[in-house]
């Protein structure tokens, strides 16, 4: 519980609801505040760590889809789906620039964002930047494949599609088929477990 307080790790959705278990009142309430299933339920003695209403106004719900992007030669995202809501501070996303309204996480396939995004690392995308940066790292849509790549822009108007890692060579993109490109968002953030 103790990580929770401080903010050095955020509950994920079934740590909301353990808390909330544990606590006997609903996730609900736990997460968005309200009436039913509040305080007034716990048993006599016991008190909740902070009132949901606080944690509504500390924590942001950003949905976890089951894409998969590829830091590798490119992966189609097949199956499309909100899998689960993790939850991350609001004033550490307000520091990073992310809307929590336009955020999303995905996990990377495969080694070439090594070591910058290892394989199976889940990545904050802000989904609000779709346009072409020189240096970002950004999920990329090309040709329906999903892909997880540092963008370098070149004086002729083309653009590099770089991997981290170095056993992979860079794809350019002529500025004819940059419409073939399409900016999923940023990547701001990556977590993985160890």
């Amino acid at each position: 519980m103790y990580p929770y307080l401080s903010g050095k790790s955020l509950p994920g959705y079934e740590n909301i609801a353990a808390i909330a278990r544990a606590g006997g009142v609903s996730a609900d309430w736990l997460v968005f505040g309200g009436e039913a299933g509040g305080p007034e339920n716990l048993p006599s003695g016991q008190r909740l760590i902070a009132p949901a209403s606080e944690i509504h106004d500390t924590f942001a719900l950003i949905p976890h889809h089951e894409v998969r992007a590829s830091a590798g030669t490119g992966l189609v995202p097949v199956e499309e789906g909100e899998v689960e809501l993790l939850a991350f501070r609001r004033d550490w996303l307000r520091r990073m620039g992310v809307n929590p309204r336009q955020a999303a996480l995905i996990v990377a396939t495969g080694d070439s964002m090594e070591p910058s995004i290892p394989d199976g690392a889940i990545m904050l995308l802000d989904t609000a930047i779709t346009e072409v940066r020189n240096g970002w790292i950004c999920a990329i849509v090309r040709d329906g494949e999903l892909l997880v790549k540092r963008i370098q822009k070149k004086l002729d108007g083309s653009v590099l599609l770089i991997s981290d890692n170095e056993r992979y060579q860079a794809e350019e993109i002529g500025e004819d088929r940059l419409h073939q490109l399409h900016i999923a968002g940023r990547v701001r953030w990556v977590g993985r477990a160890v």
